[in-house]
């Protein structure tokens, strides 16, 4: 269920409350259908779902729906501007899904994934990936070698 600020909220069956849940795909390649965690705000695993087929419809829609929006991983193409160049910034990038802007809180929620491959957690927590660094034009990358 969802709370009065749409947060999602766990009631296990000994009447613990628990706000702000995400699920996470366990296997989210080779074995995306099944193995969902619910994890609390901090992170800590909190209850391993087998099978969502099995929840009630209601239950398993919501679930979709918060893993769809986790899920939402729009690819930058190009960054355009960051202003201030310094933190919290507001970044103005060019993405597959069109142009959006962020506002990134510190250098901490930049992360290289890959020798080539970096991804940006905004300050709403919504997720932004570089597929490759190198494969962005000049002024793009000289943007972000200031955050990397």
């Amino acid at each position: 269920m969802r709370d009065e600020f749409e947060r999602l909220v766990l009631v296990t069956a000994r009447a613990e409350r628990y706000v702000g849940i995400r699920p996470v795909r366990a296997f989210p390649s080779s074995d995306p259908q099944r193995w969902i965690t619910l994890c609390d705000a901090a992170g800590n695993e909190l209850l391993l779902i087998n099978d969502p087929r099995d929840l009630p419809d209601s239950t398993r829609r919501l679930l979709e729906h918060a893993l769809a929006q986790r899920e939402f991983l729009p690819n930058i193409q190009r960054i355009t501007s960051i202003v201030p160049s310094t933190e919290p910034c507001r970044w103005h990038v060019d993405t597959d899904r069109g142009p959006t802007s962020f506002l990134l809180d510190n250098d901490d929620d930049i992360q290289q994934t890959g020798p080539d491959r970096v991804l940006i957690v905004d300050a709403d927590h919504l997720r932004y990936l570089i597929p490759s660094v190198h494969k962005l034009d000049h002024r793009s990358r000289r943007l972000l070698e200031r955050f990397l």
